[in-house]
This record gives C-alpha cells, structure tokens and sequence, in this order.
C-alpha cells in the first residue's frame, strides 16, 4: 500500500505538494533522496529505482524538474509504484500541459482533487483519462468564472456519474461527436547503444513509441497491421488492445479512447535471438551488427549491414603535460535517404586539463573548461564531407596541498580517464528498427477517416567507448610517465557504491 506522495522541486528542492493515504509522514523523509542523489554525482538515472531508508520503501520518479517520491511501508511490487508515479506525471501533463513547478503552484487545487480519484486507501483506483474529464473538468476560463461565481474557490465538481465507470468500455465516452474525423500516428524510436572504439556495437536496445491522437466520433472498431510485425516481441498494449488478436497475427485490434494517448510502447534488445525465436508472444527478431534481424532469418554466425546512421572514430593519446583529441563523425546507413539532424557531441575532459584548444571543419565547438567539458554541435550532418574536431590539451601535471601540519606539499597528478562520449541526434520520417505500418481499417461506422502516420529516430542513451586506458613507464626526459589514454566510463568510487 502506498503511504505518502511527495512533490518535489529539483531546483529549490521544496516540497511542492504531500499527499497521505496511510499514516502521516513527516516531509523531511525526502532528505534520503537528496542524499542518495548526491552518492551519484547528481546523475538521477543511477540511482536505485527503490531507495531504502529506515522505515519505508522510497520509490522515485522524475518529470519536467519535478520529483515524484512515493513511500511504502510495507513490501510492494516496484513497478506498480511506479507505473503508478508515471501514470500520475500522464494525467497532470494532459491536464495542465506540463508538469513543472510554477504549472502546480497554480493549479494545485486541481492537483489535490485529481489524487484524491487517482488512489484510493493507498491503492491505485480511476486512471483513466476520460474518466477523471467527467469527473474533475480540466481548468479553463469558464471553469474559473463559473467557480468564482459559486463561491467554491476553484473546486469543479461533476454531480452525474461518469458513463465510463459503468461501461464495459471504461476509455471511452458515449455520443462522442467531431466535425472533422481524423486520426493520428506517431512512431518514435530511441536507439540506446554502446560502440568500441572500432565503432562495433557492444551492446544495443531500441525503445518505440507509438502515440495515437484520435478524434473519430461513435464508436469506432479500429484494426491496423504492420508490414514487419515479428520485431514486436517484447511489447506493452493499452488496455483496449485485444490481446488475442495482437498474440495471434501482432494486429492491433483496439476501440481507441477520445484524445491522445499511447496505444503501445515495444524494446527490441541487441542479442535476444532465443527470447524472440521462441514462444507465441515472443517470436519476433533480433539485433545483430545494429539492424533487426527477424526470427526466420537470424542465425548465429550470419553477417548482417547495420543500420545505425552514423560512425564515429575517436583518438584520444594524452601525456603527462598535453593531450590530442581528433573525432571522426560520418554517415553510416543510408536510412531512405532520411538526413540525420540535430547531432551533438559532448565529450567529457580529463579533470586535470589546464586549457584546450579544439577545431571543427563542420559545427560549432562549446569549450567550458570549468566543467571539463566539449559540446560539438554539428547539426545536420553534411553527405560531401565528414566532421572532424581535432585540437590539443593542456594538462596540470602538478598540485598544491597542504597536509596536518600545514606544511605546502606537491602532489603529482596521473592522467585521468575521461568517461564515455555522448552523442544526440534525430532522424524524422524513418524508424531506425523498419517498423511501418501496411493498413489501418475502420468498423462499426459508415464515415471514412483521415487517417495520419509519422515516424521518427532519435538517440537515447548513444555512447562511444574509445578503449581503455593503457600506462606505461617510458624513458622519456629523465623517466617522465608517457601515457596512451582512450577514454572509458570513470568507475566510481567505493564510498558511492
């Protein structure tokens, strides 16, 4: 059962709103969020998904600054807490159109009402859309006037009952009417993916998206069909998916709710050749070498093109007092003829550098020494060349420290291993994994819909690895430390662990 719901902001780092369901509990709980925050640098994503104090379970969830933390008392399935916390940040961003401080600091009467529906006891009860709309009216300007004349002071109640409470279609409501009927589609794909220094893929996932806004009016019957539906093995439907039909033929066979909503998010893993070429559900594919391979197709040994968009060669070689640094960026895979826009590269410094000098032929290069840190923004990556940042650094070889007895003493600094180079970019109008949609047909209504679809690519995790790192002791101005430096993830110390 969950206990407390605290909102926190991630700048001033208030508590924003509270909301108990079990016993009270005191808002100082979430200093063991900021604390375990601080164990990793700041970096939200390593933080355990479930923080353990002395007496709750802390389950945590981060959306536009704003910090859901939930605590649970007892033992409870993590991933209903926190499809729960995301459900939560789901229907305050349709509400409100964001989640961000200043957005809940207006509208937190709202906010209170919509917790007081979305769980009950301590147990998650009305998510869905259309109900909570039927329920609580989203804030507009006749809602303000009209509770500014009965003197409520915010509050908007319904007294009906909602239609969908009672219906075997909870997600949508009856008699819905639109002048125009249209429906939307969007596909998304983020590509989170790890390459060596050669640029061969240690390991890769791709993450989909498909995103639907319908504005159909009755009831309609959608069923829409892919032309590669084996990739979809490891899949995650919206309730008003018929899962026969999807575990059968992978057919999405559905009546769609009033509005956007997600209709089904898939990860596709790098390796899963036995978890997808076995089984009705899973019998889909595979990545290999970057590209989907179906289950009919895969085989171990076979060599197959991938289809990552780009490569990158990084060569990396510092010494004691300077460093080179010249990164190669070029076009890969030819995705449809899809130019890949956006690119940046952020590339971590050494902690020692003292100054650096880099170039590009193509972009713009950001240098801030102070937080050890080159973003490349190249943009959209030219076809007539390739991108090359080179440039040199400065090292700090020696510092000084005081020890007990504040006596000045020099302490020798060894080179620094840099942590992985991050890269962003976007593709539109492809999906990097081939998912594409061969027909969508309507039932159950004589209209004949607009119908819409958008694809689109962009990195999630990207990293490039340039190695390891490599000392040696060289005979080199009276026995100076030479070192080969490629940049790897910087382990982390025993005390954050």
């Amino acid at each position: 059962m969950i206990e407390s719901l605290f909102m926190l902001s991630e700048e001033s780092r208030d508590v924003l709103i509270e909301k108990h369901w079990g016993a009270l509990i005191d808002r100082s709980v979430s200093e063991y969020y900021w604390d375990e925050l601080a164990k990793f640098d700041g970096i939200e994503r390593e933080i355990p998904a479930v923080i353990n104090s002395p007496q709750y379970y802390m389950f945590h969830y981060k959306n536009d600054g704003i910090i859901m933390l939930c605590c649970c008392q007892r033992e409870v399935g993590p991933l209903l807490v926190i499809e729960f916390l995301a459900k939560i940040c789901e229907i305050l961003t349709d509400y409100f159109g964001d989640t961000s401080e200043k957005t809940l600091r207006a509208n937190f009467v709202t906010v209170y009402q919509l917790l007081e529906e979305v769980c009950d006891s301590g147990m998650p009860c009305i998510t869905e859309m259309n109900i909570l709309k039927d329920m609580i009216p989203p804030p507009s300007m006749m809602n303000r006037l009209s509770s500014a004349m009965q003197g409520t002071k915010g509050v908007v109640l319904t007294k009906d009952v909602p239609e969908g409470i009672l219906s075997n279609v909870p997600w949508r409501r009856a008699g819905v009417k639109h002048s125009s009927n249209e429906i939307f589609f969007d596909i998304t794909e983020e590509v989170d993916v790890t390459l060596n220094r050669d640029g061969q893929v240690v390991s890769m996932q791709i993450i989909g998206d498909m995103n639907c806004n319908c504005k159909l009016s009755g009831m309609p019957d959608i069923t829409l069909t892919f032309q590669n539906p084996q990739m979809l093995g490891d899949a995650r439907l919206h309730p008003s998916v018929r899962f026969a039909r999807f575990a059968s033929d992978r057919a999405l066979s559905f009546v769609p709710p009033d509005g956007q909503f997600t209709l089904m998010q898939y990860k596709i893993l790098d390796g899963d050749e036995d978890k997808h070429g076995k089984g009705k559900f899973n019998k889909g594919g595979m990545i290999k070498g970057g590209k989907f391979i179906p289950a009919n197709f895969a085989s171990k040994g076979e060599a197959h093109h991938s289809r990552l968009p780009i490569y990158i060669k990084p060569q990396i070689s510092l010494t004691e007092h300077n460093g080179r640094v010249n990164v190669i960026v070029g076009s890969k895979t030819d995705l449809d003829g899809k130019p890949v826009e956006n690119l940046v590269l952020s590339m971590p410094l050494p902690s020692n550098t003292a100054h650096a000098d880099l170039t590009a032929n193509c972009g713009t290069v950001e240098l801030d020494i102070k937080k050890r840190v080159c973003k490349w923004d190249i943009g959209k990556l030219p076809k007539d060349k390739n991108p090359m940042l080179t440039g040199t650094l400065r090292m700090n070889a020696e510092v000084i420290t005081e020890d007990e007895e504040a006596a000045a003493t020099t302490r020798r600094l060894a080179p620094t291993a840099a942590p992985v180079i991050t890269v962003d970019f976007k593709i539109t109008g492809v999906t990097i994994s081939g998912l594409a949609v061969d027909s969508l047909t309507l039932s159950n209504e004589n209209y004949k819909p607009y119908k819409g679809i958008r694809s689109a690519t962009k990195a999630g995790l990207f990293q490039v690895r340039t190695g390891s790192v490599a000392a040696g002791r060289a005979a080199n101005g009276g026995g100076r430390t030479l070192v080969q430096l490629t940049w790897l993830e910087e382990p982390r110390s025993s005390a954050s662990m």
